[in-house]
């Protein structure tokens, strides 16, 4: 196995959804009370799959259940669809609002602010559909917004109505109820009278007189300082409801000795020291662990008791505290109370491995949370959560974040619980919740796990005995079998060779530890195999950065510039890949398509001449002087034509182009603009998704004419004299490394970097509907071509706010330039409404405003361009004219109907909104002029003349590429898929820096093997299914017996059908073993008596690798070349080099003895440090994986004609009786050491999956 190194894309920035309500006390006439009057509004809950951010605990394979088809049913361990709370008829508004001092005045200030207040628009949401997240409606907000949460208005199609949920007024009359609080001794008590008090839920109530306490009498400064602290880091404005919740309530512990809950007041929130030492004599009237429990206690730990409530329980001081921050979440979103967030820890020992949540100013890494999302697995387990989460998302985040702050000893339950505090009888209702969740993260291996000494008795246990067989002792088998073991399952192990381990082999003879298979991590931010070294006190160190790259032909360092260039050409080869993947064509080999698209992506040159169009993009190239007082600009204006761009023969996209000229009289400020009456055509045969050549803007750059398409994301240079078009880089969108190009709709030249934004609004649907925030990132580009991601959306929405325009209002931005002489920005938007999103009714939303914005993003101004707006038009572009020290401006703007452009104009108006020029209609477009036969005379073709050529150095290191992509799939690129080579990419990979495990791999796999059952030289023959489980048979003819067998033997071995399954696996499975490669590399390494490389060339001496660039034949032959020294433990006694041998040129050493490999390995050395005195090896090591009957590779790849869904059929049981793990059965972490350890994980939760207990049920009352 390997780990291969992975960019990885920045993360979306979670931004909040508008301002927090004014802190101001509001008064509601008794009509304005109705709280079941608010329209419902579903929260935006994103089933974020497990694909996004690769946690490990999601089924690998399709499942007959989703998330969607399962509400209203559940797993063994699932809530039912039931369980949360729906608001009852009976619920009252804010307390604070039913005071009787309501006046006249304050009710027409109460309908003054609502009619100022711009509700969302509520229609019935599909099931599915994510939109956007509101908090629960239990807040009482000053302003009568949308009820933020489902549950107290319209259950949906999850919840099932109880019977006992809901009880009328009536009823609730004749009860006698009792106030929770007893601030004061003119309290209520206890009467029938319901109109007396305000209900929390349906055992907790306050009366009105203790009210009056909370608002205007002894805590109403408590109250307001209370109110203010939680409303900084809360979606809305809460009340004396709320305040209740949170502050007043007692706690009910659980008696460690007779487990049953205790109501403990207490004005402070209490420590989890006392909380797991509380017993029933603790309390000061001495309750005996004889007394009954409380019925109220009872009551509250069935299912259906939270249905009741009308306040959400918030937890206080949660262990999630230090993880997550209020910059980037609502506290009450999530669960945890925004007043009450006091939570100390010891983060350093931590701090640089361990990541449980998405953090804003971070990479998306592997393995976290999203602290505000369910992951899809969560939602298939717990349905009745998936619209109204905040309660699960409690609970899980202070499981898993107590996990992460001590994961050097077993996480038990009842650490969880005295870490879980909230007031009321809420808290058991949450513990019962507690269990579920806990239980479902220990099966699902997101807690305890690594190399933890196991406890006598399991956390959490099983309803029966459970048997297994494990074929394999690697990283997946030991994994899969400390897991099951953890649950109390009878586990063995078959080993066929005389040591574990697998592909996790070290060799020990070189004076450092130097493995055969795996040893370096890259990432070590939630990297199981890094939590293993830290909880056994294994050693790793990070490799550094420095790569100097050795020409073997000169034994010259390579220039930066040159190295840099061909890796440029490599990545546009395969940039241009992406793009070959969007036709849709038959597979082909990685190595052909990447070859051929880089002659087309980096030589190319298309052109060709033709008619005109529409236009909505300008550039001033040249000026003159003429005699009259009067300047000339040059211009061209481009055109993005959407569908219609692509030419009648399918084959390639064409814009149009328009020479023009501007002349300025600076005196008189006037202006005219006049076109050239012949129109050019420029060509592109990239496309995505069928269209491309949709040009949005133009930008001179670096002494280049630069555009941009919004549809392929590619930035082009616009050859005006010959009319040329040159793909120049590839953008992709929001925050980069995803397979959606950029939309680009502008661009401008700052600070000498290029700046590429897109539309400047969230993604939505055409009806409206949020989808994500991509378009509100922008690129900044260096001139070599380097991209940096920024998030703009704070930005736009500044913008957009100045115009009083706030969310789901939009502003679209197609016209963005920055100004040297101003020092400012300026945006010109193209279309602007405070309605929500319409494709339809957007075009006729166009605006004549200008927002002038300060450098620093603090001030802005608005500008109205003339003195009346057209809304039919918009602005497209504009550039400001040269030589009038940016004080005037030439635009563009545009009409359309149905999508479609009808109209361009061009307009002149100086910074302070004076037209100079109105709007000139460009010339008209001559679409009925298209003529076929036109078009085949002016056709594509390669203009050989500019292609550019690479030097012969150029091409070996481009082919050193290829080499590294070979190492990185394990094979040569001509058997890899150029569809599906990377499939995993688009995920966020492990964080942090590449490592070498300094101590080896196999010090993990041995640490995981303590305490299991293995029987070495057991080599299996045959696997069978019967009426008692599973039979597996070994080659000696021993037959064991056991419930599940689990399968982690490498994916060559299962090629080979060495085992027979009777039945036998099913035909998709089968496919995908045929289909999906068995990879191979072989390492080599040689210790030296001395250090001869670290002082090369004089360059620096901190280097841990280089590049070796060799023919272009023998590319893979010792490419990249590592220090594997160890340094460590004092002065080395040795000094070694390990490389690998990959792709065609494994067949140049297959047949070598050792001894003639490592000559070879020598020459290599002699040839990048010539003149140097390589001294004797004093030993050497060659894998030889390809010759080991039990392994026979090294990782899997996807071949040519496979599909990353081969994975899931690889992972797939069989019979649910026959279960698979290893990295070949990991879609998102092939070939890894992490993807076999994960994979081990998901297999062990498959096999547990039907046999859990579930503890919830096992309530102690006595």
């Amino acid at each position: 196995m390997r780990e291969p190194p992975i960019k990885r894309p920045p993360m979306r920035r979670a931004a909040k959804l508008d301002e927090l309500a004014a802190l101001v006390r509001m008064e509601l006439t008794p009509d304005d009370k109705d709280e079941d009057s608010r329209d419902a509004f579903v929260p935006y809950n994103p089933a974020k799959q497990l694909i996004i951010n690769g946690r490990c605990n999601s089924p690998s394979y399709p499942s007959s259940s989703n998330a969607s088809s399962s509400n209203g049913s559940h797993g063994s361990n699932g809530l039912p669809a039931n369980l949360l709370p729906e608001r009852s008829p009976a619920a009252r508004m804010s307390p604070e609002n039913d005071l009787a001092s309501a006046s006249p005045q304050s009710k027409k200030s109460t309908l003054s602010m609502k009619s100022s207040t711009k509700s969302e628009p509520h229609a019935t949401i599909p099931d599915g559909v994510a939109v956007k997240q509101e908090p629960p409606d239990c807040y009482e907000s000053d302003v009568n917004e949308p009820s933020g949460y489902g549950h107290l208005t319209d259950p949906g199609p999850s919840f099932q109505q109880h019977p006992k949920a809901t009880k009328s007024r009536k009823r609730k009359a004749e009860q006698e109820l009792t106030c929770a609080l007893n601030l004061s001794s003119r309290c209520t008590r206890s009467d029938t009278d319901s109109g007396r008090f305000w209900d929390l839920n349906q055992d907790e109530h306050f009366c009105k007189t203790c009210l009056f306490e909370i608002t205007q009498g002894s805590l109403e400064k408590e109250f307001l300082g209370w109110k203010e602290e939680f409303s900084q880091h809360c979606r809305k404005n809460p009340g004396a409801k709320f305040f209740v919740q949170d502050k007043l309530l007692p706690f009910w512990l659980r008696c460690t000795q007779c487990h049953k809950f205790r109501n403990v007041p207490s004005k402070e929130p209490l420590e989890p020291t006392a909380i797991g030492h509380f017993t029933c004599g603790t309390l000061s009237n001495r309750n005996s662990c004889q007394d009954v429990i409380d019925p109220l206690a009872a009551k509250a730990w069935e299912f259906n008791w939270m249905k009741g409530s009308n306040t959400l329980p918030l937890l206080i001081n949660s262990p999630a505290l230090p993880f997550i921050s209020s910059k980037s979440y609502y506290y009450d979103l999530i669960g945890m109370s925004p007043a009450q967030s006091h939570f100390s820890a010891n983060m350093e020992k931590i701090s640089d491995w361990a990541r449980p949540f998405h953090e804003d100013d971070k990479d998306p890494a592997a393995l976290v949370f999203g602290a505000g999302d369910m992951e899809y697995d969560e939602k298939l387990k717990f349905p009745a959560f998936n619209k109204e989460s905040v309660y699960y998302l409690a609970v899980r985040n202070l499981i898993v974040s107590l996990w992460t702050l001590d994961p050097f000893k077993y996480l038990t339950f009842s650490e969880c619980e005295r870490h879980l505090l909230c007031r009321g009888l809420s808290r058991i209702w949450y513990i019962r919740l507690l269990r579920l969740v806990y239980d479902f993260l220990n099966a699902h291996g997101i807690i305890n796990i690594g190399a933890l000494s196991l406890p006598k008795l399991p956390e959490t246990r099983l309803n029966r005995r459970l048997s297994v067989l494990i074929v394999g002792a690697g990283l997946s088998g030991l994994t899969a079998a400390r897991q099951l073991r953890s649950f109390g399952v009878n586990v063995t192990v078959l080993e066929a060779k005389n040591r574990i381990g697998g592909r996790m082999n070290d060799e020990y003879g070189l004076g450092s530890t130097v493995g055969r298979g795996a040893q370096i991590v890259t990432g070590v931010v939630n990297s199981p195999i890094v939590l293993i070294c830290k909880q056994k006190g294994f050693r790793y160190r990070a490799l550094n950065d420095a790569c100097p790259t050795f020409d073997s032909t000169t034994g010259d360092i390579i220039d930066y510039k040159t190295d840099e260039l061909a890796s440029i050409m490599y990545g546009a080869a395969m940039d241009g890949v992406v793009h070959w993947r969007t036709l849709k064509k038959k597979d082909h080999s990685l190595l052909v398509t990447s070859i051929i698209t880089y002659y087309l992506v980096t030589c190319g040159c298309w052109k060709g001449r033709g008619v005109d169009s529409g236009y909505n993009n300008t550039q001033l190239l040249r000026s003159r002087e003429l005699a009259d007082g009067w300047t000339e600009y040059e211009m061209v204006v481009v055109t993005d034509l959407d569908t219609e761009s692509k030419e009648p023969n399918g084959k390639k996209w064409h814009s149009n182009a328009r020479r023009g000229f501007l002349k300025y009289h600076k005196k008189d400020h006037k202006a005219s603009v006049a076109w050239e009456s012949e129109a050019f055509k420029v060509y592109s045969q990239l496309a995505s998704g069928g269209r491309a050549m949709e040009l949005s803007d133009l930008a001179i750059f670096d002494g280049k004419l630069l555009t941009v398409d919004d549809r392929t994301g590619i930035v082009y240079e616009l050859c005006t004299s010959k009319k040329d078009v040159m793909p120049w880089l590839l953008l992709n969108d929001g925050p980069g490394r995803t397979a959606k190009t950029l939309k680009g709709e502008w661009m401008t030249v700052k600070d000498q970097k290029l700046y590429v934004g897109g539309l400047g609004k969230e993604w939505t649907t055409p009806a409206g509907e949020y989808v994500n925030d991509n378009p509100m990132w922008v690129k900044i580009v260096d001139r070599h071509g380097a991209v940096e991601h920024v998030n703009w959306k704070d930005i736009f929405v500044k913008v957009r706010r100045a115009l009083g325009i706030e969310y789901p209002g939009y502003m679209i931005h197609e016209a963005v330039q920055w100004s040297d002489v101003h020092n400012k920005w300026f945006f010109l938007p193209r279309r602007a409404s405070n309605e929500t999103y319409s494709e339809e009714a957007d075009e006729i939303r166009g605006t004549n405003k200008m927002i002038v914005v300060s450098e620093d993003f603090t001030r802005f101004d608005v500008v109205s361009i003339g003195e009346s707006n057209d809304p039919r038009t918009g602005f497209s572009a504009f550039q400001f004219v040269p030589g009038t020290k940016d004080h005037v401006i030439i635009a563009l703007k545009s009409a359309e109907k149905d999508g479609i452009p009808v109209a361009s104009y061009a307009s002149v108006f100086d910074v302070n909104g004076h037209i100079l020029l109105q709007d000139q209609l460009l010339p008209e477009t001559h679409k009925s002029n298209f003529d076929l036969d036109l078009l085949e005379k002016q056709r594509v073709h390669l203009d050989e003349s500019s292609l550019i050529r690479m030097s012969p150095l150029e091409k070996r290191i481009f082919y050193w590429h290829v080499a590294n992509s070979e190492y990185a799939c394990g094979a040569p690129l001509e058997n890899v898929s150029a569809s599906s080579w990377d499939q995993n990419e688009a995920l966020g990979q492990f964080d942090g820096k590449h490592s070498l495990l300094v101590d080896g791999a196999q010090k993990v796999v041995e640490s995981l093997s303590e305490g299991t059952d293995i029987l070495l030289n057991k080599k299996v023959s045959n696997i069978n299914l019967n009426n008692r489980g599973v039979s597996v048979i070994l080659q000696d003819g021993t037959e064991l017996q056991a419930d599940k067998v689990l399968v982690t033997v490498p994916l060559a071995i299962l090629k080979k059908n060495t085992i027979t399954f009777d039945p036998p696996l099913p035909k998709r499975k089968l496919d995908a073993i045929e289909r999906v490669g068995a990879g191979r590399i072989e390492k080599v390494a040689v210790a030296f008596p001395r250090c001869f490389w670290r002082d090369a060339k004089g360059k620096s001496k901190n280097f841990d690798y280089f590049a070796h660039v060799g023919s272009v034949e023998k590319r893979g032959l010792f490419h990249t070349i590592y220090d594997f020294t160890n340094r460590q433990d004092g002065p080395p006694k040795s000094f070694v080099l390990m490389s690998y041998v990959c792709g065609q040129s494994l067949a140049l050493i297959d047949k070598k003895k050792d001894e003639e490999v490592i000559k070879m390995f020598i020459d290599t050395l002699k040839k990048i440090f010539p003149g140097k005195q390589i001294p004797k090896p004093i030993s050497h090591m060659v894998s030889r994986w390809g010759k080991d009957e039990d392994i026979g590779m090294s990782y899997s790849y996807m071949g040519v004609n496979s599909k990353p869904e081969d994975y899931d059929s690889l992972a797939a049981p069989a019979y649910d009786r026959i279960f698979f793990a290893g990295e070949a059965t990991h879609r998102f972490f092939p070939q890894t050491m992490h993807g076999a350890y994960l994979s081990g994980l998901r297999a062990a939760t498959g096999i547990l999956e039907n046999y859990l207990i579930d503890h919830s049920k096992a309530f102690i009352d006595g």
